[in-house]
């Protein structure tokens, strides 16, 4: 009786404490057009087993030809993701013009605080748990660690 107690302790301070499992999903993909070659990574906290957070980071490498176009190109990336996604309260944009010939795009999603509106709205609906998110992605054309 007295080892059932201590276990019953035990699973309650657990619980209590708030003992939580974290995994983070990165997946990759090389996307390649009219000689722009572009790197896509999505990352996604996991908390039991349920989204937290996402990441998306869209890295763009010019090659030489389009080098003297880059501010038009931030300028575009800038209009482009605003329109998507720059209404929203719980998604931050963030475009960077690194060199002449490289532009970073990072979006966050707090995904955890999204009303169910944003998620719907976002096409963010559907499954939380990690093993879906990798297979989906993957379906996509992502390479997932």
């Amino acid at each position: 009786m007295k080892k059932f107690l201590l276990v019953i302790t035990v699973v309650g301070l657990v619980l209590v404490t708030g003992c939580s499992k974290e995994q983070t999903l990165t997946c990759t993909k090389d996307i390649s057009s009219s000689g722009i070659d572009m790197l896509q990574t999505v990352n996604v906290k996991f908390v039991n087993n349920k989204v937290d957070t996402m990441n998306t980071t869209v890295v763009v490498n010019l090659p030489d030809s389009y080098k003297s176009y880059a501010d038009t190109f931030v300028s575009r990336f800038k209009q482009q993701y605003e329109s998507q996604y720059g209404s929203y309260e719980h998604v931050k944009i963030d475009t960077v013009k690194k060199s002449d010939s490289e532009i970073d795009v990072n979006i966050d999603f707090d995904y955890k605080n999204m009303t169910s509106d944003e998620k719907k709205a976002l096409d963010l609906t559907g499954s939380e748990k990690y093993s879906v998110n990798k297979k989906t992605l993957e379906g996509q054309g992502y390479t997932c660690k």
